[in-house]
């Protein structure tokens, strides 16, 4: 039961007044986390004194890194690496999003710029990292290094990329990567 005098928001509100994602709300309510009530309708509210103890925990709310990874030179001469991060830049605008890094890499992965971005997570500096793919982070072990980043304190956001170039690209991507492979076997 809500309490007389209290103010609760929407979901949607306390996402944007902590900076955070509805859905990492959702997460932090049901494990306790944070306290909410559930209208008769089936909504979660936040009571805004809750909301208000608990911003101060969410250091660097709405900073985040970019991250783009192509397979090669000539999507570089395409532009395809400036577009990727084009399109990201403008998502992070659109979202109210701090861009703190825009890390850029050609090839199958790049050790360097994964361990400037989990420096970056461990220090607290970024709250996300936006990518076009889950697999522009590692073409094999993007879910272990989506939780290696949770651990941290980073979220992983994919940001959907309707890009027929970028899909081509990426078939190219897995080809190359099986006969790397294939190739280390012999």
């Amino acid at each position: 039961m809500s309490e007389v005098g209290e103010v609760y928001l929407s979901t949607q509100k306390a996402a944007k007044l902590l900076g955070v994602h509805r859905m990492t709300l959702y997460r932090w309510a049901r494990s306790g986390k944070i306290q909410c009530i559930r209208t008769p309708t089936g909504r979660i509210h936040f009571p805004l004194s809750e909301l208000v103890k608990f911003k101060p925990k969410i250091k660097n709310s709405n900073d985040v890194a970019i991250y783009a990874r192509i397979i090669d030179e000539e999507a570089v001469r395409r532009r395809l690496l400036e577009e990727q991060v084009a399109f990201l830049k403008n998502y992070a605008r659109k979202m109210g999003y701090n861009i703190v890094e825009v890390v850029k890499d050609v090839g199958l992965s790049n050790e360097k710029s994964l361990v400037k971005l989990l420096e970056l997570a461990k220090a607290g500096k970024i709250r996300k990292i936006l990518v076009v793919s889950k697999d522009r982070l590692h073409t094999i072990f993007p879910e272990f290094l989506e939780e290696v980043f949770r651990i941290l304190g980073a979220e992983i956001e994919v940001v959907d990329w309707d890009s027929e170039e970028f899909k081509r690209t990426r078939e190219l991507e897995i080809v190359e990567l099986v006969q790397t492979l294939l190739l280390k076997m012999k």
